[in-house]
């Protein structure tokens, strides 16, 4: 790929290049997200925050879906996932104009269209300027050098954390270290002084919605919620954690959830089947289809570092933990799959290896073994949620029927 520069990063105008590539976008033809208040609420907060992200005066960090926004908010600096943007822009025509625009600029094929999609985002000068890059290490290691290679094209400060992959003392002392140097390092690149209060009213906003999105799971347990199930991968998804908004998602979702419990059957059996990978769009023609026959529960949001609570007391050390657990090894990972597995008692396991991810393709084989050596029913299904000249529906259609048949 050639050496590239932005050299308009006025945000107004990358605003305007935004609603020009979309121009072509037709919400008529879009399903509606669902009838949940919570998903409303999340969408209208996600709007909100993304076109305060093209505002001149804001203060931006490209971060990831699993970066702790917690040491973001009390410097009142908005994280943007450009990855999560891209899914944005997917659910339009305008996607295959990027993908054209990465080609021109010799970006292989091969790698991840998630993030070849926001390389060509960024090329059209789409995306909001940053203040500043943040990254974490990461299961997806191709996000890391996106955000290196980020800060390269806007000219901006890249700050990394370098998080363990193992749980003990000696790593989590090593990253807290890591939290409070960073912390010091956006002091000085915004000018903008750290609030130790506002920081404590942030870890107090994170706990109160992860205990709503806990109690949510626990009766996506018992009851037949695919609603509900969806919505708690979408908050996960977006990295809420630490807005006062994420509590009134959560507990208008934790509420809607008790409310429709109360009026099933928890005798009522549908086959479930854990879904294990990215994860498209609600009407993305895979999820349309299952819905119809199986329960869908989505992996990504019931992993231990979702379930896992801030100590208020020493908040740096279980951000610590939190992100470390974030961190998949071949033990956790199968540790965490089966115990959701047991616990949802499900009836199979889908994997999905999205076109060019090798995280997923490295594990997908483990997974496999691992389903095996357990008698797990089992789908492996290649996709591509981004560039259909990568997939096409028939050609996975009769998999899933088979599957299906045997659950």
């Amino acid at each position: 790929m050639i050496r590239y520069k932005i050299t308009d990063k006025d945000r107004e105008t990358q605003y305007q290049n935004m609603l020009r590539a979309t121009d072509n976008y037709n919400a008529e033809n879009i399903n509606q997200v669902g009838n949940l208040k919570a998903s409303k609420i999340r969408s209208l907060v996600n709007a909100y925050i993304i076109m305060e992200t093209y505002k001149n005066k804001s203060k931006v960090a490209y971060a990831g879906e699993q970066f702790p926004n917690e040491i973001l908010f009390p410097f009142d600096i908005r994280p943007l996932n450009i990855e999560s943007m891209a899914a944005f822009f997917a659910r339009s025509d305008a996607i295959e104009k990027f993908l054209k625009v990465t080609e021109e600029n010799n970006l292989a094929r091969d790698i991840c269209t998630n993030i070849r999609s926001s390389f060509g985002i960024a090329l059209a000068n789409c995306y909001p300027t940053p203040d500043i890059i943040m990254v974490n290490n990461h299961p997806c290691d191709c996000l890391a050098k996106l955000a290196y290679i980020m800060a390269d094209f806007y000219d901006k400060p890249y700050l990394a954390l370098d998080v363990p992959n193992y749980l003990n003392d000696d790593s989590i002392s090593y990253l807290v270290k890591q939290f409070k140097s960073i912390m010091k390092d956006i002091e000085r690149l915004t000018n903008i002084k750290y609030n130790e209060e506002k920081f404590t009213k942030v870890i107090d906003y994170s706990n109160q919605a992860k205990e709503y999105f806990i109690n949510t799971v626990k009766l996506t347990e018992k009851y037949r919620l695919p609603e509900i199930s969806r919505e708690l991968y979408e908050i996960f998804a977006t990295n809420p954690w630490g807005l006062k908004e994420a509590v009134d998602i959560c507990k208008t979702l934790y509420e809607e959830a008790f409310e429709l419990s109360k009026k099933l059957d928890s005798n009522e059996k549908w086959k479930k089947v854990l879904w294990v990978g990215q994860l498209p769009n609600h009407t993305f023609e895979i999820i349309e289809y299952l819905e119809k026959h199986v329960e869908i529960i989505y992996w990504g949001a019931l992993m231990d570092s979702n379930m896992y609570l801030l100590d208020k007391e020493e908040p740096f050390k279980s951000l610590a933990i939190r992100s470390i657990l974030y961190m998949w090894n071949t033990d956790r990972f199968k540790k965490s799959i089966t115990d959701v597995y047991n616990r949802f008692k499900m009836d199979g396991i889908i994997i999905i290896n999205a076109w060019g991810c090798r995280n997923l393709q490295g594990l997908s084989q483990m997974l496999r073994v691992f389903a095996t050596e357990n008698n797990i029913k089992y789908l492996t299904i290649d996709a591509d949620y981004m560039d259909r000249n990568n997939y096409a529906f028939s050609h996975v259609k009769n998999r899933i029927d088979a599957f299906l048949e045997i659950i």
